[in-house]
């Protein structure tokens, strides 16, 4: 069992101070909890200790937790789709443009061939920059998310 400890004045600095239902965990909170949890072995499970002057409602705390890991993974979510059609155009402008390039050799002045060619090159290295960088990403941000 791994505890994390966090010592509020009162339970609405659990909350983000803009919402005024007090559904929404507080980012300063998340931030904190993610690390402390650095050093938490994978199988141990977490406990959160809040410690406060007066009583926290702790079905309350719950629920804004989970709004916040539901909102974070349709963020994700929502952020992977993108990813993957931006990386689909930049993928099919790439392999349209160095094939316009090999078609247009010796048809056009060298210099617009060569602009074509880079032009295609640059989309292809942007769909694979994605495809190896941006896509680990969001798929170790959901891990960690779910870790929770």
């Amino acid at each position: 069992m791994y505890e994390v400890k966090i010592k509020v004045d009162s339970e609405s600095e659990l909350y983000n101070p803009l919402d005024p239902e007090q559904e929404i965990i507080n980012g300063d909170v998340i931030d904190y909890i993610f690390e402390k949890c650095r050093e938490k072995e994978n199988r141990d499970k977490l406990q959160i200790h809040i410690i406060c002057q007066n009583e926290v409602s702790v079905e309350k705390v719950k629920n804004a937790f989970s709004h916040y890991f539901k909102s974070q993974n349709a963020v994700l979510r929502k952020e992977k789709k993108r990813n993957n059609i931006k990386q689909l155009w930049m993928f099919m402008i790439g392999v349209i443009g160095i094939s316009l390039s090999l078609v247009l050799n010796g048809h056009v002045p060298g210099l617009l061939s060569e602009i074509v060619s880079t032009v295609g090159a640059f989309s292809l290295w942007e769909a694979a920059s994605i495809w190896i960088v941006e896509n680990p990403a969001i798929r170790l941000r959901k891990a960690r998310l779910r870790k929770f």
